[in-house]
């Protein structure tokens, strides 16, 4: 009993007992051939049990689970060290460019037209207050990848990204260019109807300077010509000093039978006497 179990200890092969769970658990083990083997069979159970489980899950464990993890990941974002980011960023998107590439042009529509739909339907039930925190937020994120970019990766994002562009416009029909040329004139239209005349004016006022900088000339603001031509004080009333109220050009030339203002009579006539 004592031999066999000195052999049984002794013994490399695929009986030994703790052997497939070293090889889960550690990834190591003195049977090379087999622990790939194991790691990847649990690693496919496991997902197909949290596959199964998810399925039959209620809308409401659904939503749970997804704040879990949603909680979980922006925890995780924010301990993270910029090394860890940059690493983290290059795996997803090597993982990705993998996946893109590695699908059919039938499965490329399949997605893009998903994602369309789950886009669409997110911006049609979100809020004026939403979008703006959305658009924010697409915008600092822009800015922060703009600024960390290199010299020499400025050149290549834009190339991609002019590139990615043509073909969206090349691949898109008469109706998809119609929408797409709709929806920002219908929502300046709706912004600047909400603009208040200040905001109006400090819009056109931007304008202006941007324009004129692009173009490389010099212009003042709107602010520094309004009320210079005329200093127009409003708390005056004009019309009770004799001086100013001349009154209506109701009189006719008696020359040139064209209408005249009383005092303008009045003059005509002294100086014609004057003259005399």
């Amino acid at each position: 009993m004592r031999n066999l179990c000195f052999s049984r200890i002794g013994q490399e092969g695929p009986g030994v007992p703790g052997a497939e769970y070293n090889a889960t658990v550690t990834g190591r083990s003195t049977q090379r051939p087999l622990a790939g083997l194991a790691v990847t069979r649990v690693n496919a159970q496991a997902a197909a049990t949290a596959s199964a489980s998810r399925a039959y899950e209620s809308h409401h464990q659904k939503l749970l689970c997804d704040v879990r993890n949603a909680a979980a990941t922006a925890k995780s974002r924010a301990i993270e060290t910029l090394d860890r980011r940059r690493a983290r960023q290059s795996r997803d998107a090597a993982a990705t460019a993998t996946a893109r590439a590695a699908e059919t042009p039938f499965c490329r529509s399949v997605r893009n037209a998903r994602y369309t739909a789950i886009t669409a339907r997110s911006k049609a039930a979100e809020t004026f207050y939403r979008r703006r925190a959305r658009q924010s937020r697409d915008a600092t994120a822009t800015a922060r990848s703009r600024e960390s970019e290199k010299e020499l990766q400025r050149p290549t994002c834009n190339a991609c990204n002019a590139v990615a562009l043509s073909t969206a416009r090349n691949s898109e029909d008469t109706q998809t260019r119609a929408n797409r040329l709709s929806r920002p004139a219908t929502n300046m239209a709706a912004v600047r109807l909400s603009q208040t005349p200040q905001a109006r004016r400090i819009r056109l006022d931007g304008n202006i300077q941007s324009l004129a900088a692009a173009r490389g000339v010099t212009c003042l603001s709107s602010f520094f010509w309004f009320f210079l031509a005329f200093n127009y004080d409003p708390g005056i009333n004009l019309t009770t000093p004799d001086d100013l109220n001349v009154g209506s050009m109701t009189y006719g030339c008696q020359f040139c039978n064209a209408r005249k203002r009383a005092g303008d009579m009045l003059l005509r006539h002294s100086s014609t006497a004057t003259s005399a």
